[in-house]
């Protein structure tokens, strides 16, 4: 029986544990979850209105203990980074078999990587990508590219956001008008689903780094056709400053994203 431990209970973290838990194979569960269910969340949430208001966490302890009564589910109330919160996380997550990441926040992909690599945790991560004109599966395994080797690989910058953020799966400013419209419930469950396979393949002893895009819209300057996979073939970065050396939790994110930013540059602005 298995250990899976999730952070991230919102419109995608909530439909892939939800899939999840309907395999008997998984009999534990670790959710870590701050925020409360608001109105605005309702049209791609599965969470119902009588949740508005509430703890996503518990809300969801309930949705899923109903799908799986025999589930045992520690949850922790608690943003990921929060320095108090660290001996309970890591407690929580020790000995667990694999991981789901279902946050959009980078300083917490970032904190999520280096725990599972701590731990020696293999993960997924799913990405919507702003509009839902797609999105990104990814599958990490101990010794494997970490998550800062992808953000190489895919020329992305580190994290700026903070805990205070609101990621809404869309850019307003973007330049392509799809980019600029929220995600629909349809496109987010499809991600969704593909990111609860991958989890399943761990589960299954399928055991690789393995990333790939599905576009789900023919976009104009982005995606020339629709539902054709992308395999991504990231291969681990031996300088990376997040999994080179000696495995330890990264607490001082910014520190290393400053260093990180630095390595990319070249040195500028140094």
């Amino acid at each position: 029986m298995a250990h899976l431990v999730q952070v991230g209970l919102g419109s995608g973290g909530m439909s892939v544990i939800d899939m999840l838990v309907r395999d008997i194979r998984i009999s534990k569960l670790t959710l870590i979850e701050p925020d409360i269910l608001k109105p605005h969340n309702l049209s791609r949430h599965l969470l119902g209105s009588d949740s508005v208001g509430n703890s996503k966490l518990l809300s969801a302890v309930k949705w899923l203990k109903d799908r799986n009564r025999n589930l045992e589910i520690i949850s922790i109330d608690a943003f990921l980074q929060e320095p108090e919160k660290q001996a309970q996380i890591n407690n929580a997550i020790k000995g667990a078999d694999l991981g789901v990441c279902a946050v959009d926040n980078e300083e917490a992909k970032y904190h999520w990587c280096s725990l599972m690599r701590h731990h020696c945790i293999p993960w997924t991560l799913g990405e919507v990508l702003s509009g839902g004109i797609g999105g990104f599966i990814h599958t990490f395994v101990p010794g494997g590219p970490c998550y800062a080797c992808a953000c190489t690989y895919l020329k992305r910058e580190g994290p700026k956001e903070s805990k205070d953020s609101k990621p809404d799966y869309s850019h307003p400013s973007g330049q392509v008008e799809e980019a600029r419209i929220p995600a629909s419930f349809a496109s987010i469950q499809t991600i969704a689903a593909l990111h609860a396979l991958a989890t399943i393949d761990l589960l299954d002893a399928k055991i690789k780094s393995y990333s790939f895009l599905l576009p789900l819209q023919k976009v104009d300057g982005i995606f020339s056709e629709s539902l054709k996979k992308i395999v991504v073939n990231i291969s681990k970065n031996e300088s990376c400053l997040f999994c080179r050396g000696e495995v330890k939790v990264v607490n001082d994110v910014d520190d290393l994203l400053q260093k990180k930013l630095k390595e990319l540059s070249g040195g500028l602005g140094s």
